[in-house]
């Protein structure tokens, strides 16, 4: 194995997405590739789930249910520059 597929493994995607086959086709491709996955379906969960795990990428919509994907995002970057060094 190359270095590559040592950093897969040790790498963490969360997917954000509500609309179900979408969310089943970008985990089936991040699983493939060989890489953690977890997922959230709406901006809340998303934010719940980002100030627990830190994740090496995020995959955000944008057209989300309860907060939507730019204001997720606002809050997740603003709970990593005020609590976890801007991880």
């Amino acid at each position: 194995a190359d270095g590559g597929d040592i950093i897969k493994r040790n790498f963490l995607v969360l997917v954000v997405e509500d609309d179900a086959t979408s969310l089943k086709l970008i985990h089936r491709i991040t699983e493939r590739e060989g890489l953690g996955v977890h997922s959230a379906v709406d901006g809340v969960m998303a934010v719940e789930k980002a100030q627990a795990t830190p994740y090496d990428i995020i995959l955000m919509d944008c057209d989300l249910l309860l907060n939507n994907g730019f204001q997720a995002t606002r809050e997740i970057r603003e709970w990593e520059l005020t609590y976890s060094g801007g991880r």
